[in-house]
């Protein structure tokens, strides 16, 4: 929406691929079940908040808040593409 003049990735040729921009939150592997719910039901208050939703559209990000499973879903699907993007470009760590 913020550039109706460029063209999306399916219209250059590249439907196969999409690009999110996400942010998550972490927090250590043995934290309890229960403290992850409590601060997913949190986080899930942003979603109402129409002076943090208008924030966001103003920097031309559509706010859509997930919990834990969705988020380790969106991570495994990256992991997937870009995978078979690093691949097929042949990049390589480059350790120091």
């Amino acid at each position: 929406e913020a550039l109706p003049e460029v063209p999306t990735l399916a219209d250059s040729g590249l439907a196969n691929l999409n690009i999110l921009n996400w942010f998550g939150i972490f927090v250590p592997t043995r934290t309890p079940r229960d403290v992850i719910e409590r601060l997913e039901r949190e986080l899930l208050v942003f979603e109402k908040d129409q002076a943090f939703v208008k924030k966001m559209k103003e920097l031309n990000y559509d706010p859509v808040v997930r919990g834990s499973q969705e988020l380790a879903r969106i991570i495994d699907r990256e992991r997937q593409q870009w995978r078979s993007v690093i691949q097929a470009a042949g990049i390589k760590a480059a350790l120091q």
